[in-house]
């Protein structure tokens, strides 16, 4: 290997901290003087390796500072800050190969699931969160690593992912969690695992249900796993069917009517993917669609009789949107009819005596209409399928 002349002065540097070696010093001082060592590993020494390009430099500093974590470093506070400082340098470098980033990454989490392992480490939780990302990164693979006489394989690192996942409930963080188990679930299908990415969904639907009780949280919550199982692709027929029956029965249990509509024609996504090798069920697709349909019609009612008046078509407009990108998508199941019966239908419900004007609501549905006329003139197939469509 080449000698850069930034590796010669990091040398000197690293010379000099050891060499004021505070051996007299207080436990409490010590731990001080061992953590601003290992804050210079970090933002100097091991940052000039890294734009030096000189991987084993650098991979030399991480495992020194490693080693000054474990050794030295005893506060909690402290430990807290230092596994910050670890995972948010080792988010920041390029310079390692598949095989030191997967060894200092495993570290960094062994570590962190320590940590979060603690009840008042409260702040470990969003070092945790930053390390998940880090991973998302990792191409894990099988067999043993460099200087590892535990080989991470990718069981293994899910196995601890979980564990500190399942650590979470000391602080508690149970939107966090639920967060992180949909991460691993997404990690877990990019390295074709369906074991292990339906065990993360079954966690994430348990958390759901029983520690996440803010209306508005579930809201967020179940658009998170309808938008994550969405993009997974590992699963059989059983596991999918079964983790999708489950999201479309969390939605349709929302607290509030128009909620429930939104996340149920978000639902009709999971059985319509536009890979060339997605998911096509038309049938399902508008079984779903009916039943947003059906809860925007009892919201309608609900607020003919709360208020004496309908409230605005917003919802009507939203579902036929997603009627017009299912037809457009080619789904056999979406026909001109049934899409020429919505528009009559929202027609209808803003001429009412009991509508309530609505400019957005208004605006939303003459836009609407005029994509329907852009796509008519825009001839072909494609507008030859829209010409069936009267507005």
């Amino acid at each position: 290997m080449v000698t850069h002349p930034e590796t010669a002065v990091i040398r000197a540097r690293l010379t000099v901290e050891f060499s004021t070696h505070p051996l007299a010093l207080s436990p409490k001082t010590r731990c001080c003087w061992f953590f601003n060592v290992l804050k210079i590993f970090l933002h100097s020494f091991f940052q000039a390796a890294n734009d030096c390009d000189l991987e084993p430099v650098a991979y030399e500093f991480f495992t020194q500072a490693f080693v000054l974590y474990e050794e030295e470093i005893a506060d909690s506070k402290a430990q807290v800050t230092a596994i910050h400082l670890i995972i948010g340098t080792l988010q920041r470098t390029n310079v390692f190969g598949v095989e030191n980033r997967d060894t200092l990454t495993h570290k960094a989490t062994g570590y962190s699931a320590k940590l979060l392992k603690k009840p008042d480490q409260c702040r470990a939780v969003y070092a945790c969160s930053h390390l998940f990302w880090l991973i998302r990164r990792l191409q894990i693979h099988d067999g043993d690593l460099a200087g590892e006489e535990d080989p991470a394989t990718p069981k293994k690192i899910f196995q601890l992912l979980n564990q500190m996942i399942e650590a979470l409930s000391y602080v508690p963080a149970p939107e966090l969690a639920l967060r992180l188990y949909l991460q691993c679930a997404e990690a877990a299908n990019d390295c074709d695992l369906e074991p292990v990415a339906y065990e993360f969904f079954t966690q994430a639907f348990v958390l759901y249900e029983e520690e996440i009780a803010d209306s508005k949280a579930q809201v967020t919550a179940i658009h998170l796993i309808i938008g994550t199982l969405q993009r997974t692709n590992v699963f059989g027929v059983e596991n999918r069917d079964t983790l999708t029956h489950k999201a479309t029965g969390y939605s349709a249990k929302l607290l509030k009517k128009p909620d429930q509509c939104r996340a149920v024609y978000a639902c009709s996504h999971l059985f319509w993917v536009d890979d060339q090798d997605g998911i096509k069920d038309g049938e399902r697709v508008l079984l779903c669609l009916k039943r947003a349909l059906r809860i925007a019609n009892a919201a309608q009612q609900m607020a003919n009789v709360a208020r004496g008046s309908s409230g605005p078509v917003t919802l009507f407009v939203e579902i036929l949107n997603k009627y017009l990108y299912y037809f457009e998508k080619g789904n056999p199941q979406i026909t001109s009819g049934a899409i020429q019966g919505l528009i009559e239908l929202i027609k209808t419900e803003m001429q009412s005596d009991t509508a309530t004007p609505d400019q957005i609501s208004d605006a939303f549905f003459a836009c609407t209409l005029r994509y329907i006329h852009f796509q008519k003139q825009k001839g072909g197939a494609m507008g030859d399928k829209f010409n069936t469509i009267k507005v």
